[in-house]
């Protein structure tokens, strides 16, 4: 039992920090935490009610996510979402997200589809709330991808996605309909939900680009 209690214990101080890091990543999709913003560990410790430690943690946590950068003082900042970021981040896509779709598709068990569509369904339903939106996008997203057996890929894919994510929700961006893709994955239509997929991301990249400027 005591060993229990210990397990327990130790599983619970281990996940701390990555339920800080979750914390401070909803301040940064919903705006609270700006992009540039310096973020001073002492202050987020005392914000959050905890110690240094788990913040230093938790910030390295979203550095490895793409959310913060650290600069020349080792100190960490929301991630600015640049035209060449963009640029950087969906050319990989763009390799990367065709190719799941279709290895997805030709994986994916019944059951697999089954779900996969009833979270597409909930993605389209929530497209006009930033924040449910958010959530239901990420979900569908990697449970479609964890459809292919490969976690490498879907760490990879769902990354670069986090790392420009900021700039999508804080800007409100609309999302495209997915009901296409929706249908492709209905019928297992592997390649047309591969170019399917090379379209949207080349849209979005280019609907990005644009908000940068205004």
């Amino acid at each position: 039992m005591k060993n229990e209690s210990f397990a327990s214990a130790h599983n619970l101080v281990q996940g701390f920090p990555q339920v800080v890091a979750e914390q401070i990543e909803d301040a940064i999709l919903s705006g609270s935490l700006l992009p540039g913003q310096h973020l001073s560990q002492d202050k987020l410790a005392e914000a959050f009610g905890v110690s240094r430690i788990p913040m230093r943690d938790a910030l390295n946590i979203l550095e490895s996510n793409g959310m913060v950068t650290l600069d020349y003082r080792r100190r960490a900042v929301v991630r600015v979402v640049t035209k060449e970021l963009l640029q950087e981040t969906y050319g990989i896509r763009l390799v990367l997200e065709p190719y799941a779709c279709q290895l997805a598709i030709e994986l994916m068990t019944e059951e697999d589809r089954v779900n996969i569509l009833h979270l597409c369904s909930l993605m389209e339903q929530s497209a006009e709330f930033p924040e449910e939106g958010r959530a239901a996008r990420r979900k569908f997203y990697e449970a479609f991808y964890h459809a292919t057996g490969s976690n490498i890929l879907v760490e990879m894919i769902m990354k670069l996605r986090k790392m420009v994510e900021t700039h999508h929700v804080i800007k409100h961006l609309p999302s495209d309909s997915h009901g296409d893709l929706k249908e492709l994955i209905a019928t297992g239509d592997a390649r047309g939900a591969a170019r399917w997929m090379t379209g949207h991301l080349q849209i979005a990249l280019q609907s990005q680009i644009k908000t940068l400027a205004e």
